[in-house]
C-alpha cells in the first residue's frame, strides 16, 4: 500500500511539475495619446479629449497608459515605464488619484526617483558644483511599480504633457 501511495505522489508531482512551469503573468501595454479640447455648451465650458492626430504648441496631451494581465497569475511588482515626449512637459498636477505615485527620470531612463528627491549638479565657473532640484520640465521618462496585477485584471495610469 505504502509504494502505491508513493507512487501515486510521484506521478501526481510529475504531472503538475509542467503546469506550474507554464502559468505566470503576462503583461501586455498600449498607450494611447489624446488632446484637452474646450468645448462651450450653451454658455458652460468643459474639457473633452479627442485623438490627438494634430498638435500644437500650448495643447495639453493627455497619455492614458492601458495595462492588462492575460497571464494566468498575479504579476508582482510590475514596472511599467514610458518616455515623455520629445517637445513636451510634464504637467506636475498629472496625477491621478487611486493609481500608485509615479516615479521620474531626468537621465531617460537610467535611473528613477520621486520627484522631491530628483536633483542634478552644475559646475559653476568658480569650478564649485551646485546641486539643483530638478523640475517637470527636466523629466525625461515617467514610471510606475504596480504591486499586484491579478490575472485577468486590468487598468489605466495616465499623465499630461503640454507641447512646447
Amino acid at each position: 500500500m505504502k509504494k502505491t501511495v508513493l507512487g501515486s505522489t510521484l506521478l501526481l508531482a510529475a504531472l503538475l511539475v509542467p503546469v506550474a512551469a507554464f502559468a505566470k503573468p503576462q503583461v501586455t501595454i498600449s498607450v494611447a495619446a489624446e488632446k484637452e479640447v474646450t468645448v462651450v455648451n450653451q454658455g458652460k465650458k468643459s474639457v473633452k479629449l479627442v485623438p490627438a492626430t494634430k498638435i500644437s504648441p500650448n495643447e495639453v496631451i493627455v497619455y492614458t497608459v492601458h495595462y492588462a494581465n492575460k497571464g494566468d497569475e498575479t504579476a508582482t511588482n510590475a514596472v511599467i515605464e514610458d518616455p515623455i515626449p520629445k517637445g513636451t512637459v510634464y504637467l506636475a498636477d498629472a496625477h491621478v488619484s487611486g493609481t500608485p505615485e509615479p516615479e521620474f527620470s531626468i537621465d531617460h531612463g537610467k535611473s528613477y526617483n520621486k520627484a522631491t528627491l530628483l536633483s542634478y549638479e552644475v559646475k559653476l565657473p568658480s569650478g564649485k558644483i551646485e546641486r539643483h532640484q530638478a523640475t517637470s520640465s527636466d523629466y525625461t521618462n515617467i514610471r510606475w511599480i504596480i504591486k499586484e496585477i491579478p490575472a485577468g485584471s486590468s487598468g489605466n495610469l495616465k499623465f499630461r504633457v503640454k507641447v512646447k
